[in-house]
């Protein structure tokens, strides 16, 4: 939707979002740290919403509202304190995209399960590597 000048991309979710995991302060843990998925969800629907509306450049907000918390309102991903989505930062987002599907298809990185049991407490996948 938009709100005054500002397009927001919004993902209603019936679960709980916490701040840190709209909190990016290190480029490189967007593709290592599991508690940011949320935020790499969200900026993947404004990366592509931005290469499909190339004159919108730095006026995107994406965020979250939980029915868990709906006075909590828009609960927006930011990027070292700030939530504005412009080109530079889409581009440093489409950067770590690229990165993860290089080392996606990179022969030499093999896939492998997780050493830290706690993450497959609630993974959908735990039935197909029998956690």
């Amino acid at each position: 939707d938009s709100l005054g000048k500002i397009i927001r991309i919004i993902d209603y979710k019936t679960g709980k979002a916490e701040e840190k995991e709209l909190k990016i302060e290190d480029w490189d843990n967007i593709r290592t740290e599991s508690v940011l998925a949320k935020s790499f969800q969200l900026l993947t629907y404004a990366f592509l919403y931005q290469k499909n509306n190339p004159t919108i450049t730095d006026n995107i907000i994406s965020g979250i509202i939980t029915f868990r918390a709906l006075s909590a309102g828009l609960k927006t991903v930011k990027i070292n304190n700030n939530e504005i989505l412009n080109t530079d930062v889409l581009k440093d987002f489409e950067h770590q995209l690229h990165q993860l599907i290089e080392d996606i298809f990179n022969p030499l990185l093999p896939f492998a399960k997780t050493s830290l049991l706690e993450n497959c407490e609630f993974c959908a996948f735990k039935g197909i590597c029998n956690r």
